[in-house]
């Protein structure tokens, strides 16, 4: 049988490789895109935060990298000499202070796709200068997959260079005695082409050499450090339980609705001398209970058609901070202090705070309602967008005093060294107050092309206001019950904030871009918990104490702020009274069209393709700020000093 191959069709293969582009024609301003790839190769502390360092111009304060436990807290991060960053999940902000700036909220690295990181010149959709980082998360899909990563660490892991001779002269190390992480992730359909889930747990800390060691007496007024024993430890543990359920409604409907929950346990925290923290014995520390803390919310995502895309959602964010005596170690979970409600010492010589604590309490309470929307239209020449983010949360703190006193003590006066001499008393008024805030951000802007330049234009107006809810402080020993009245509105800002930028081709070539662009941004607006009617009450005053019978107890009448018994006259008659009544305050400083602390940025630079995957930028950076509060008593004036 005679057989014949014949050539049944002819087929090319076209193989396309592409590089990510070094220079940016468009944008006046630079945005990075952190991918999974990178995610999880480079050896950081896991965290948005630790990798937008890694770009240009973006330094993380030092008290936040000393150890991993520290790498989180409120993403202290500085730009071009702008301190402020807002964390973002999938667009919504994460911010605990409900101002855009920081986040107590630790992301969790296994449900991330990749992070977004802008940085100057940021469009009108951005309230602030500073940092932006913006989390994509993963979402699922038809097929089962997941991860999961982790690592464990002690001690045994650790070198050191501690002779025998540093050891005598009681010189320690601040290492890590035990670090963990244990991060699995999964996804997959719940319904194939039509809902998915994702789900994660993470739980990472450390325990860290505190460098500083227990009080061998922990109940006399005097910290003598126990160097039969080894150094204390500072633990924190970060968990986070995350979900995320996907619903394909149409084609052109998906929903999305996901929560995060953030619990943090951090124990000894203040024990030790790192990042700017008092000297503190580990008797005297606190442990902080971050529970709850979470962030949860829906999404409603729309391609309307080939040129408008909408979408909006609401998320709820809950953080709350709760501060006790330190009634475990952090290691074994044996006791601490075998008096947990010791009146806490002040060496005013050696700065050492020990027996008690300085406080104890709730230092932050707060719940927000975010929602916002915006609108995209994307034509050949245009990328508009519009939309709205507002913010209406509450916040709520309360601080109290073991004993409502500390006792202030010397142990260098000439004669008595190492004696402890008991010298004044600190004495405090409960604190306590609720403030409220609401914001409202709107926003347009728009990429115009126009041959060979990009116009980036855009215009965002700001509202926010603040008030007080009337307050009840409890009595104590040092002061009776006291009633103050709430406050409407504490501050009123209106402000708008123009956006200019342009980007030019300037040899149409695609290899070299010409940009600058003129910026105005708004700073930070906290709840002003420091304009609260309670926060104006004097909070607390010094009184001598002469300790006649040597039991290191202010033995009078603590009511008569008049010298009596072995109490002297308080410094402050006034304490725990409202000085101003109302508060008296130039309007202009809390009220009013474009009077809210702001900053312009001038920005002007080259970019050039020098090779493929190579690239080189010049850039020159201007920042000036206004609106920076000063006081100026405006019952005095200059005349009224004399020069010394």
């Amino acid at each position: 049988i005679n057989g014949e191959l014949q050539v049944g069709s002819i087929a090319e293969t076209l193989t396309v490789s592409g590089d990510a582009p070094v220079v940016d024609l468009r944008s006046s301003g630079r945005q990075q895109t952190v991918s999974q790839e990178l995610l999880s190769s480079v050896p950081t502390g896991s965290t948005p935060q630790s990798y937008a360092v890694l770009l240009p111009s973006v330094t993380l304060g030092l008290g936040n990298i000393t150890t991993a436990p520290n790498s989180f807290r409120w993403a202290d991060m500085t730009f071009r000499g702008t301190r402020g960053a807002s964390t973002s999940v999938d667009g919504f902000d994460t911010s605990h202070r409900l101002n855009g700036e920081g986040s107590q909220y630790q992301v969790n690295e296994g449900m991330v796709q990749e992070i977004v990181v802008s940085l100057g010149s940021a469009g009108a959709e951005t309230q602030g200068a500073g940092v932006t980082i913006n989390v994509i998360p993963k979402s699922g899909g038809n097929r089962f997959s997941g991860s999961f990563a982790t690592h464990y660490a002690n001690n045994d892991f650790v070198n050191s260079n501690i002779t025998p001779e540093l050891q005598r002269l009681a010189i320690t190390t601040q290492s890590v005695r035990k670090s963990w992480d244990f991060n699995p992730a999964i996804g997959g359909p719940i319904a194939r082409d039509k809902v998915w889930f994702f789900a994660s747990y993470r739980n990472i800390g450390n325990a860290t050499d505190t460098g500083i060691r227990r009080d061998l007496n922990p109940l006399d007024w005097v910290y003598t450090p126990d160097t039969s024993q080894s150094t204390d430890s500072e633990q924190l543990r970060n968990r986070n339980y995350s979900g995320r359920i996907t619903w394909q409604v149409s084609p052109k409907n998906t929903i999305i609705v996901h929560g995060d929950h953030n619990p943090v346990d951090w124990n000894n925290r203040g024990g030790t001398t790192g990042g700017g923290r008092n000297l503190i014995a580990p008797e005297a520390t606190v442990s902080g209970l971050y529970n709850p803390q979470y962030v949860a919310g829906a999404t409603w995502k729309s391609p309307v058609n080939n040129k408008l895309y909408i979408e909006g959602g609401v998320t709820l964010t809950k953080n709350k901070q709760w501060f006790r005596r330190n009634d475990h170690d952090a290691l074994t979970g044996g006791p601490v202090s075998p008096d947990l409600g010791a009146i806490a010492a002040i060496d005013t010589n050696t700065g050492w705070l020990f027996r008690g604590s300085h406080f104890i309490g709730n230092f932050n309470n707060t719940f927000a309602v975010r929602p916002q929307i915006s609108a995209s239209y994307v034509t050949g020449s245009h990328t508009a967008k519009f939309g709205t983010q507002i913010v209406n949360g509450s916040d709520q703190a309360e601080r109290y005093r073991i004993g409502d006193y500390i006792v202030r003590l010397t142990t260098g006066r000439a004669g008595f060294v190492g004696t402890p001499i008991p010298e004044r008393i600190e004495i405090w008024g409960p604190e306590n107050r609720t403030s409220r805030l609401t914001s409202i951000g709107l926003y347009a802007q728009d990429q115009w092309v126009i041959k060979r330049a990009t116009l980036n234009l855009g215009v965002r107006y700001d509202y926010v206001t603040t008030s007080a809810d009337p307050q009840v402080l409890p009595a104590n020993t040092m002061l009776p019950e006291r009633t103050f009245p709430g406050v409407g509105k504490i501050i009123n800002y209106h402000d708008l904030s123009p956006r200019m930028g342009i980007a030019y081709d300037l040899f149409g070539n695609n290899r070299t871009a010409v940009k600058g662009a003129v910026n105005r941004y708004l700073y930070p607006q906290d709840f002003a918990g420091s304009r609260h009617p309670t926060a104006l009450a004097t909070p607390n005053t010094f009184r001598d104490f002469t300790d006649r019978n040597g039991n290191f107890i202010p033995d009078c009448d603590h009511r008569n702020l008049e010298l009596n018994g072995e109490c002297g006259r308080a410094d402050n008659i006034a304490f725990g009274s409202q000085v101003l009544n109302p508060p008296q305050f130039d309007s202009d400083v809390d009220t009013g069209f474009m009077h809210r602390a702001y900053s312009w940025e001038v920005s002007t630079g080259v970019q050039h393709h020098v090779m493929q995957g190579l690239g080189v930028e010049f850039g020159f950076y201007r920042r000036w700020q206004g609106n920076q509060k000063v006081t100026d008593n405006l019952k005095l004036s200059p005349g009224d000093f004399k020069e010394f």
